[in-house]
């Protein structure tokens, strides 16, 4: 299985008025104010038990914080996931279930838009080779939990414990795992009244996984920002069934490459006060080291 192709799409933000004992809670109030955003469609998944031929679209949103007191920054991404039409990807009752995956940390400032590559592919970003490794060893890790309930941290973060060997010249250092697809968002209704699922997420709510760089200092050193807010995230998408279709299962796998090549006016100017206590914390993810990664070109 290949990466399909992959258009640029808009995705639209929204936000709810909560009272503010629930504002923090139901929203992450870091990307209230994102200083670059970026988008990306693809083909959503489409097994056996699901009529409904959806289209995914891909957001990221960065925001460059800054801590005064300590005179460091940190660079914070967001990727959350719209369908059209829609499709509750979070709810328990969804057939399919799955992990997804960003590389992250240490690559190079290469943006998917560079030298008319479109936005949404890995051209440039990651050789062929290691493209099709990825696919494939995800993809098979995936077949073979077909038929094994909901996707878990633990099954979700083995599936690149060991990078293919096509791969073992890539720059990023990190693997950025969550497993929220066919699993109940951690933030009910109840609680947050109108909290979107997984399939209609936005900046600051829903999120798909998030990343975020080492601090760095002084807090004006610009060089982390200017490297995220070109270079290309590697996400890693992947379905199963939850209960399998027959003797052979059933899996499907994506591999995207999202730039948040939108940036606001004056975004170089590094802004706030830093996180507030009690962060949003939406699915779990678990970052991975990975060693010996280069940039394969």
């Amino acid at each position: 299985m290949t990466p399909s192709t992959h258009l640029l799409a808009a995705a639209s933000l929204f936000l709810l008025t909560l009272p503010p004992a629930l504002a923090q809670a139901c929203l992450n109030t870091d990307f209230l104010a994102p200083n670059a955003t970026g988008a990306v469609e693809l083909a959503g998944f489409q097994p056996p038990e699901i009529g409904v031929n959806s289209t995914y679209t891909i957001s990221t949103a960065l925001v460059a914080q800054s801590f005064p007191a300590n005179n460091s920054g940190i660079i914070l991404q967001t990727f959350f996931l719209t369908s059209t039409p829609f499709i509750d990807l979070s709810a328990p009752s969804l057939p399919l279930t799955g992990c997804v995956l960003a590389l992250a940390e240490g690559g190079s400032p290469k943006s998917t838009n560079a030298d008319g590559v479109g936005q949404g592919t890995c051209a440039g970003v990651l050789s062929t080779d290691c493209q099709n490794a990825l696919v494939e060893q995800v993809n098979n890790a995936s077949l073979a939990n077909s038929g094994m309930g909901p996707s878990t941290m633990a099954m979700c973060a083995a599936y690149l414990e060991t990078m293919p060997a096509e791969c073992s010249g890539n720059a990023f250092s990190v693997v950025a795992v969550a497993a929220p697809l066919g699993n109940a968002p951690s933030l009910s209704s109840s609680n947050c009244p109108g909290y979107p699922s997984l399939g209609n997420g936005s900046a600051t709510q829903a999120s798909l996984i998030e990343t975020e760089s080492a601090p760095y200092s002084p807090a004006s050193n610009t060089a982390t920002y200017d490297t995220w807010v070109k270079q290309a995230t590697p996400l890693v998408i992947t379905a199963w069934l939850k209960n399998g279709t027959g003797p052979e299962g059933w899996s499907d796998t994506r591999l995207v490459c999202s730039t948040p090549d939108n940036v606001a006016k004056g975004s170089r100017v590094v802004s706030g006060s830093g996180r507030t206590a009690g962060r949003w914390g939406g699915w779990g993810v678990v970052v991975l080291g990975v060693v010996g990664w280069g940039l394969l070109l």
